[in-house]
């Protein structure tokens, strides 16, 4: 069978499936890497019967649109993934049967699709050595050799995806890679952020909550106690009320003396008058002074030195107890406010402190980690080249980064195989050559699809078929 120039590949009979071997991963697998030497694909979605042998780290897929260039990689991705991989319809229509041969070397892969009477599309995975040894577990044989699951793992089959994704996906991808995991101390500045922007606008809101509290001038410290205004109400009016009465008493007392001196000179004018009483008069008078006498002495003992207490005041300050102690509780609110203002403020500064000290411990972590590109590191949510966001590198600077992310993982994979699909035709001259410049000197092969249909390099399909391959020999097979 022609192959456009390149050796044909000789798949050999499949052997019997009772020529089962023990499981090939209990077996020391050698140390150089593996790549694909060979590949058969025969009715794969678009393909008709394609058999290439390539050569060098760069295989370039070429071909027009809808030709069969995206079948063919997807048969090698199907050959290698799992069943849940595969799409609903991988035959070519009109056919019941796909098959894809990989050839490793050391190992043969192949995946066999057939159509059953229900529709119903089943596969067969099978890998074997030349010598005919097949694996238990095939699929696990396969996964060994791709090396631990991780996104990175996955990108080698679209490696360029990554400079397309989210940059909260690249950070994902690049931290899991390099074995650090920041999301314990993401989670505790997140929090931090949120508890400070509460605090933030605890203290703002309690400013303006006491911005809008006006105190009058010389309201003092504390309220005024209304019962101990009426106490002194009630003490000064009691005091009032003594000396009422003692003025009253003292109006009567001066009062009965003016009425005595009266009786006095009426009797006195009486002696003239009534001589013949005098002796009666005498006796009179006589008890008289000494009632005034008596009297004169209480009035004297009765000596007011108290002024009445003034009671305007006191009213006055009973009406504005209640503005006072407003103006009291205004004040005091206030200064709680301020005070929880800068209770919060200072808070904040605390837990600002604590987000600097965090971050300076990402950066240091970011620092230590072992890159797989130079020049790459993690930022905030984001992946930087050289100090700016990924996403402000140049194509070139974004296509090395996404292929060394793959090359590049720990631990290192055996089968090293990178696919790029639609991707590869919006690749110019020069990424192309970064493209074979780093599979060269990583070590890896990397099949790339291109939309062009010349024949200096690569392999051109053409409907499905091999540019130059026998298309009868195609047709019986």
């Amino acid at each position: 069978m022609s192959t456009n120039g390149q050796h044909e590949m000789q798949m050999g009979p499949v052997p019997d499936e009772h020529n089962v071997q023990p499981p090939l991963q209990e077996r020391t697998p050698p140390k150089p890497p593996l790549h694909i030497a060979g590949a058969y694909f025969q009715n794969v979605k678009r393909i008709h019967t394609i058999e290439i042998r390539p050569v060098g780290n760069l295989i370039e897929i070429k071909g027009p649109n809808g030709s069969g260039k995206t079948s063919l990689l997807d048969g090698i991705f199907w050959a290698l993934a799992s069943a849940r991989s595969h799409q609903p319809v991988p035959i070519r229509e009109g056919q019941t049967e796909a098959h894809i041969h990989l050839d490793l070397g050391e190992l043969i892969i192949r995946r066999e699709f057939k159509e059953q009477k229900s529709g119903r599309v089943t596969n067969k995975l099978i890998v074997e050595t030349g010598e005919g040894f097949r694996a238990q577990r095939p699929q696990e044989v396969i996964d060994a050799l791709l090396g631990e699951v991780t996104a990175s793992n996955a990108l080698a089959f679209d490696p360029i995806a990554f400079t397309r994704m989210k940059s909260e996906r690249q950070y994902e991808i690049l931290s899991q890679m390099v074995g650090i995991d920041l999301s314990d101390i993401k989670d505790q500045i997140k929090e931090l952020y949120e508890e400070r922007t509460d605090e933030n606008r605890t203290a703002k809101s309690r400013r303006t909550a006491a911005d809008q509290i006006e105190v009058r001038p010389g309201t003092p410290d504390e309220p005024v106690s209304l019962s101990v205004l009426m106490e002194e109400m009630d003490k000064a009016e009691r005091h009032n009320e003594r000396l009422r009465r003692r003025h009253q008493e003292r109006n009567q007392l001066s009062d009965s003396i003016s009425n005595i001196r009266r009786q006095i000179g009426s009797a006195e004018a009486e002696i003239e008058r009534l001589r013949g009483h005098i002796e009666g008069h005498e006796k009179t008078i006589a008890k008289l002074k000494s009632r005034q006498e008596t009297e004169q002495e209480a009035l004297d003992g009765m000596e007011i030195k108290d002024s009445p207490v003034d009671l305007t005041p006191i009213r006055q300050a009973i009406g504005d107890s209640e503005r006072t102690n407003q103006a009291v509780a205004n004040a005091q609110r206030k200064r709680e406010l301020i005070e929880e203002a800068v209770n919060a403020e200072k808070h904040s500064e605390e837990l600002t402190t604590l987000i600097d000290k965090l971050k300076k411990q990402m950066v240091d972590d970011v620092a230590a980690a072992d890159m797989p590109v130079e020049g790459l590191g993690l930022g905030d949510d984001i992946v930087t080249m050289n100090g700016l966001p990924l996403e402000q590198s140049s194509h070139a600077d974004k296509l090395r980064v996404a292929l060394g992310i793959v090359m590049n993982r720990k631990p290192e994979p055996r089968l090293k195989i990178i696919i790029i699909k639609e991707s590869g035709s919006l690749l110019d001259e020069n990424s192309l050559k970064i493209v074979h410049e780093m599979a060269v000197k990583y070590g890896w092969q990397i099949w790339i699809e291109r939309v062009d249909t010349s024949a200096t390099t690569g392999f051109v399909i053409e409907e499905g078929r091999l540019k130059g391959a026998d298309t009868e020999a195609d047709d019986e097979a």
